[in-house]
């Protein structure tokens, strides 16, 4: 749902009277971060740098796991219901890695209630790999109040990326995953709340961008 999208966008853009078609930028966010390598791969040529904001090193299956268990975590001791509900959620990602995975398991014992070709689809694709071959500029945000994707998750990607120049990593400590600043542990109650991206993550990107 993600790559066919952008890739048609880069092609209109490419197209489209007063842009420079050798100025094309692809930003990618959480789950657009984490294809964003694998759209570039596709459109060789095509674009002139990836930002990826908040980018997922984990496969996504797994990803999953780790945020229930966050926010399992707040309730200090879960309930006997979240429990339960961690061990279906367990159950259910190991289907979705498991080679008896197939196009015929039904959505309902996979993670999210997605069907089983998304799973099989993602299997195949691995981030870091396909964004170590890539030559183009890429700029990375971590947020350090991200629970959905943790800070742990760009040591991955600056290891992979250590021998491109062109990688640019940024931190933001007070940033959660919906790039927005505040204080504390990071919870859902918080995306409620309206707020302005970090305006200093704007003008990072924007300067990277000029760069």
């Amino acid at each position: 749902e993600t790559t066919d999208d952008a890739i048609a966008a880069v092609t209109l853009l490419r197209k489209t009277p007063k842009v420079d078609p050798a100025r094309v930028f692809l930003v990618g966010h959480s789950l657009g971060a984490y294809l964003a390598p694998r759209i570039a791969a596709q459109v060789p040529g095509q674009l002139a740098g990836i930002a990826m904001l908040e980018a997922p090193s984990t496969p996504l299956v797994q990803l999953i796991l780790i945020q229930e268990q966050y926010l399992a975590s707040l309730q200090g001791s879960p309930s006997p219901q979240v429990e339960q509900q961690l061990a279906s959620l367990n159950a259910k990602v190991a289907l979705a890695e498991s080679p008896s995975l197939s196009p015929s398991t039904t959505a309902s014992e996979l993670p999210l209630n997605t069907p089983a070709s998304y799973w099989l689809d993602l299997r195949t694709y691995h981030a870091l790999t396909v964004g170590a071959n890539l030559t183009i500029p890429m700029f990375f945000s971590q947020g350090g109040r991200d629970y959905q994707v943790p800070p742990s998750e760009l040591q991955p990607w600056e290891t992979a990326l250590a021998g491109h120049s062109n990688a640019t990593f940024k931190t933001y400590p007070a940033m959660d995953h919906l790039l927005l600043d505040g204080g504390g542990p990071a919870t859902p109650a918080e995306y409620s709340v309206p707020g302005h991206v970090d305006a200093q993550l704007v003008a990072d990107v924007a300067a990277w961008v000029h760069r």
